[in-house]
């Protein structure tokens, strides 16, 4: 029976939200705002407590996966807690599994993945399950159906299944008695699909599919000459311009014909995290990398009684993360229960962007090719932040009761090339002095373009954000001795101060140099044009071009239930709404695999 169990809660798991990448917090962790943690947050996160549990376990939940916001609700933004309601298969609240093995090299295995799509509100909803479906269409003369007139098969492109997934899997191990020293790799992966029109934040016009990604095929029994065939894959006739001769190429080439398609976005995310004890004092630290490629293009074929056009384009922007952290736990000098930690972070943010596209036309005597290339140099943003906390915990005399307190201080700094001032002055999402290399022929005379710009400032413009955050969590654990149900409460009043300030210096550089080059045939067209570097005008200024004071206060609180068994299993739960209705629910179940020597929902 315990087996059965164990395989039920396995594969069937409720919802939960990452804070960050490789950390999987227990649902009673969530319900108590943190500040309460069991064998779940011990054993599968690196920290000096890693290792001490002395049983095989594993973990899973159960929860409704129709539960969470309606669709009405324009509330985009999802607590911790709140995930704990949303669909199970969702990339934000991943299914997910998690084993433990104790020993002397003790292991933690854990794994999730989830998926769904963003509806027009920024909301995780449905799956994408409407699919078009492949017809054919048969045309005769008249109702007689004696003399056919044409065919038509139309067909269309896979339609993702989800239009967001994202998958963890996580890997611990102790090594070393003496420091208590754990180490593992956590990687994540998640792919993004987005309709035409719509932005990774504004959810899709799926519908539009039927439209973008066909296949079509006519054949004409009439007339040979009106059959054709036409593929659309997220572009169209109107994007694929009939190129005839080397000046409309030329043109072509000098700016890449705007590119309407569907995107794609792939981010994968390699951490390797430490944690040791030493003098006293626990420590953890971390090195992530994190590749964010953003990929929008698509391609269109279309041949027809001789004339064969093919078409295909690709803008990529590229985003490196790279983020060192380091923790320290001291002990409280007044309260041997107490601890103050202090916790910090230092990242890099490099940006650039990537633009291809490729033409092929094919006609009676005409011949046409042509690629266009445009790279970037990146763009770079630097982030530190810091927090401080001292934990508090009060125990009841008879134990039944245990009240935890977290006062928590964070500062955060944000510093970063900006836009230009005509396009505001948020933080730069690609690169800066775009290089443009371009070729192409018609009929066997040979065109190519190139525009290279150089000394663009990217530091001219700086952007700079300044936050401050203070935060109480606070959690209350109820198990009196003898009852079979306990309470798991929590609470988090939070304050955060916001100053936001762009310096621009612009003035004090000269403008970038461009250099415009055009050949036929290799030789120069005479098209091509330099301008020189020059300074704005005979005034430098260094100017503040805004500062923005933001200040906001939030307050959140959950409840829900601990369940302890014999053995040492427990069941921790969470239910809102109400008797008649139920909106969502969650029951997260910690299995030992053996004999029980310690009550998890007692420690």
């Amino acid at each position: 029976m315990r087996k059965i169990l164990c395989i039920l809660c396995g594969l069937v798991m409720s919802a939960a939200l990452f804070a960050e990448l490789g950390a999987p917090n227990s649902l009673e962790s969530a319900l108590t705002s943190g500040v309460f943690d069991n064998e779940f947050d011990t054993q599968f996160t690196p920290n000096a407590d890693f290792g001490t549990y002395d049983q095989h376990f594993i973990y899973g939940g159960l929860g409704n996966p129709f539960a969470g916001k309606d669709a009405a609700d324009k509330t985009s933004s999802r607590s911790g807690i709140q995930a704990w309601t949303k669909q199970l298969f969702d990339a934000e609240g991943p299914m997910r599994f998690g084993y433990y093995m104790p020993g002397k090299l003790p292991m933690s295995f854990f794994a999730s993945f989830g998926a769904g799509v963003v509806d027009n509100l920024g909301n995780y909803s449905k799956l994408i399950t409407e699919r078009p479906k492949a017809k054919t269409e048969t045309e005769w003369t008249d109702e007689s159906r004696t003399q056919l007139v044409s065919v038509t098969q139309t067909g269309y492109y896979l339609k993702p299944l989800f239009e967001k997934s994202r998958f963890n899997f996580q890997y611990l191990i102790g090594v070393g008695t003496g420091l208590n020293l754990v180490t593992g790799l956590q990687f994540e992966y998640e792919r993004g699909n987005w309709q035409t029109g719509s932005t990774p934040h504004s959810g899709g016009n799926w519908q539009w599919w039927d439209n973008a990604y066909t296949k079509v095929t006519r054949n004409n029994a009439d007339d040979a000459a009106l059959s054709y065939t036409e593929n659309k894959k997220g572009l169209d006739a109107s994007v694929a311009p009939s190129i005839i001769d080397t000046s409309s190429l030329l043109n072509n080439l000098r700016i890449a014909p705007y590119k309407a398609a569907a995107s794609t976005g792939d981010a994968f995310t390699i951490k390797i995290p430490v944690a040791f004890s030493l003098a006293g004092l626990n420590h953890v630290a971390a090195l992530s990398v994190k590749t964010d490629l953003e990929n929008a293009g698509g391609a269109y074929y279309f041949k027809q009684n001789g004339e064969e056009k093919n078409y295909t384009s690709t803008i990529t922007n590229l985003k490196n993360e790279i983020r060192g952290e380091y923790g320290i736990e001291i002990p409280a000098a007044d309260r041997d229960s107490d601890s103050w930690s202090v916790n910090a972070g230092i990242e890099f943010d490099i940006k650039t962007k990537m633009e291809r596209w490729n033409y092929n036309y094919t006609a009676s005597g005409v011949n046409v090719t042509g690629k266009y290339a445009a790279d970037q140099k990146p763009a770079f943003a630097f982030k530190f932040d810091v927090t401080g906390a001292r934990m508090l915990k009060f125990v009841s005399p008879q134990r039944s009761i245990r009240f935890n307190i977290k006062p928590t201080l964070k500062f955060e700094v944000i510093t970063g090339m900006a836009k230009r001032r005509i396009a505001g002055h948020d933080f730069r999402d690609e690169g800066y002095d775009t290089t443009v290399t371009a070729s192409g022929s018609v009929n066997g005379t040979k065109v190519t373009h190139s525009r290279i710009t150089k000394g663009e400032r990217g530091t001219a413009i700086i952007r700079t954000e300044f936050t401050s955050t203070a935060s109480v969590p606070m959690g209350l654990k109820i198990l009196p001795e003898g009852w079979k149900v306990g309470f798991l409460l929590g609470a988090t009043p939070e304050f955060w101060y916001k100053v936001t300030t762009a310096f621009d210096d612009s003035s004090k550089y000269q403008n970038p140099s461009i250099t415009e080059q055009n050949t036929v045939n290799g030789a120069d067209d005479g098209t091509g044009y330099t301008n020189e570097a020059k300074y704005p005008g005979n005034i430098a200024i260094g100017e503040s071009l805004n500062t923005d004071y933001t200040w906001g206060f939030s307050e959140r609180h959950t409840i829900g239930l601990t369940v302890p068994f014999e053995g040492g299993a427990h069941l921790d739960i969470r239910v809102n709404g109400n008797l008649l209705d139920i909106e969502g629910f969650a029951v997260q179940a910690f299995i030992p695999l053996g004999t029980g020597r310690k009550t998890a929902a007692a420690e």
